[in-house]
């Protein structure tokens, strides 16, 4: 990784710990930072357009140039990976371009040639809730070519401006340019490259939104709070049914996926992310509404397209038609069966208020941290331990980690509640809804940690070298990326030379350097609370330091989980959402 590249990961990463190291607790309601980063990006787009209409010229992102800097904004590690064959201005691409065509729904959006199809699902889903979309899509001028979006990143919204340029690969039958990722099926309508292009940017590139889950999307789109769940887990499926999945497009949002090569698939995708649509019950049969985010290949089973399942009256009953677009219906029984996880993302209104500080962590040798809260009064919480997301800030650690806490009443030996473990695949936050008395609660993290470097082997096939033989030019374009990352977490605007500063160095080293950075969130109706972070005193480091054993748990239960992770880590890579 380049040095530049290094420093502009290290000064995103600086906007958390400096919220660690100040100890500040920010308290806002849900939806109050949300209206500051949209008025920040109105502002932008407005003084970007008077900018261009003055100089009678298209607006052309200096910090995200497909065309200047094809591969610096493609890439992170690999080159020529994805196939395009060019770069196109919106108005050389479509004959009529607009932006929302009849306002957004889920039939809008088809994947492209990039495996994103967890955050093109997540796009699916939150067409669902109206005008949410609208409202991430803050300003726009589509004359000048500037495009203005937010998204909710570490607890925080962020702000970002594109221009219209896209990747394009090959003609069309009208010998038009095609676009190369993701896109609406309506030959004008622009929305769906255009929001996947400054997702992008805001991680950096295109190859940093390969490969995630649908819950995470929605929690970056929404600012709500995501949640994973094994199917094979759920204890009671009609209380699943009843008290989560009958709220979708309500107040919750899911997504599902399949990773089992055991069962006769019908024509369901593995390692493959679908949105949840909706739900119905229809002459007493639960039903679900699932949409593929290619828009095409569809369930052949039970309740398909043309199946004996469908009459006239539950096809008008159910609004649907066949046809191979991507969506279709399938019975909960089925769905049970087939799908191995459910995303699920609760969103949240300005009724609710969030409080959320950080504190500097470290596992070996462990510290002492730990979150006081204070409730005046019997609270329904949502309480979430989140570490800064891999994905934005491109961690150079070596180790990752798995989260989990534990609430103890002040001066209480035992805990009262406790969180699960953060799955692996996803492991940038945990979180435990639950009702607590008036009191003062003690949060405690529990974390694991891996050696990342144990997974990499030491052969080096050709692509590997291939890596390495580019590995200088790749690293001269990525030098812009330090300073986009920068200016996200800062406010400053990346298109205005008045706001850029020069980056000082500083070798003065600390004597004491935390192994990680993690924060705290609590979503509740009550306005009242107290939050304050204790990181304790930095650990002495130990000439051995014992395993941490987990005294509630059994031992026999212990080793045959470790023993399954291990058989599991050769399956990690292929449980990849693409």
């Amino acid at each position: 990784m380049s040095t530049v590249k290094n420093l502009r990961m290290d000064k995103a990463k600086k906007h958390i710990e400096d919220l660690a190291a100040a100890n500040k607790t920010l308290s806002f309601a849900a939806t109050a930072n949300l209206e500051v980063a949209i008025k920040q990006t109105k502002k932008k787009v407005e003084m970007i357009a008077k900018e261009c209409r003055a100089t009678n010229r298209k607006f052309r992102d200096r910090e995200f140039d497909l065309y200047v800097d094809v591969y610096d904004c493609l890439y992170f590690e690999n080159a020529e990976k994805f196939e395009t064959s060019g770069i196109k201005r919106v108005s050389q691409i479509f004959e009529k371009p607009q932006f929302f065509i009849d306002g957004s729904e889920y039939n809008d959006i088809n994947q492209g040639a990039i495996g994103d199809c967890w955050f093109v699902a997540a796009l699916a889903v939150i067409t669902n809730i109206p005008s949410l979309l609208e409202t991430l899509c803050v300003a726009r001028d589509e004359e000048v070519g500037v495009y203005g979006f937010i998204f909710f990143k570490d607890g925080d919204w962020v702000s970002t401006v594109v221009d219209d340029q896209l990747f394009v690969n090959g003609v069309d039958e009208k010998k038009r340019p095609k676009l190369a990722f993701a896109k609406c099926p309506n030959e004008n309508e622009t929305w769906v490259p255009l929001i996947e292009k400054a997702y992008a940017k805001v991680h950096r590139d295109y190859e940093h939104i390969v490969g995630g889950f649908t819950g995470q999307g929605i929690e970056d789109l929404t600012g709500g709070v995501y949640t994973l769940t094994y199917t094979a887990d759920i204890l009671d499926t009609e209380r699943f049914w009843n008290e989560e999945l009958i709220h979708v497009n309500k107040n919750t949002l899911f997504a599902c996926y399949r990773w089992d090569d055991s069962t006769d698939a019908k024509g369901l995708i593995d390692s493959h992310a679908y949105s949840i649509i909706r739900v119905e019950e229809c002459e007493g049969i639960k039903l679900l509404n699932i949409r593929n985010p290619w828009g095409e290949t569809e369930w052949n089973g039970p309740w398909s397209d043309g199946s004996k399942e469908w009459t006239p009256e539950r096809m008008k009953f159910l609004d649907h038609k066949f046809g191979d677009d991507g969506s279709f219906w399938m019975s909960y029984e089925d769905f049970l069966k087939q799908w191995t996880i459910v995303d699920k993302c609760k969103l949240f209104d300005a009724s609710w208020q969030v409080y959320s500080t950080w504190i500097h962590y470290n596992v070996v040798p462990k510290s002492n941290g730990k979150f006081i809260l204070t409730i005046p009064e019997d609270s329904f919480t949502i309480i979430v331990l989140q570490q800064p997301d891999e994905r934005f800030f491109s961690s150079s650690s070596k180790y990752s980690y798995q989260l989990s806490f534990r609430i103890y009443e002040q001066g209480c030996e035992t805990y009262k509640f406790r969180s699960r473990c953060a799955v692996r695949m996803a492991p940038r936050s945990v979180n435990l809804e639950v009702k607590l008395p008036a009191g003062t609660y003690e949060i405690v993290p529990s974390i694991k940690r891996k050696n990342v470097e144990d997974e990499k082997t030491e052969g080096e096939n050709q692509e590997e070298k291939e890596k390495k033989r580019n590995k200088e030019v790749i690293e001269s374009i990525k030098k812009k990326k330090e300073r986009r990352i920068k200016n996200l977490s800062t406010g400053i605007d990346e298109n205005d030379e008045s706001d850029i500063e020069e980056e000082k160095s500083d070798e003065k080293k600390k004597n004491e350097v935390w192994e990680l950075s993690i924060g705290l969130r609590i979503y509740s109706q009550n306005r009242n609370f107290t939050l304050v972070g204790e990181e304790g005193e930095y650990p002495k480091k130990e000439e051995e330091v014992k395993k941490e054993e987990d005294p509630e748990a059994n031992t026999e239960a212990t080793e045959e989980a470790t023993k399954k992770e291990k058989e599991g880590e050769g399956e990690e890579k292929k449980n990849e959402i693409i």
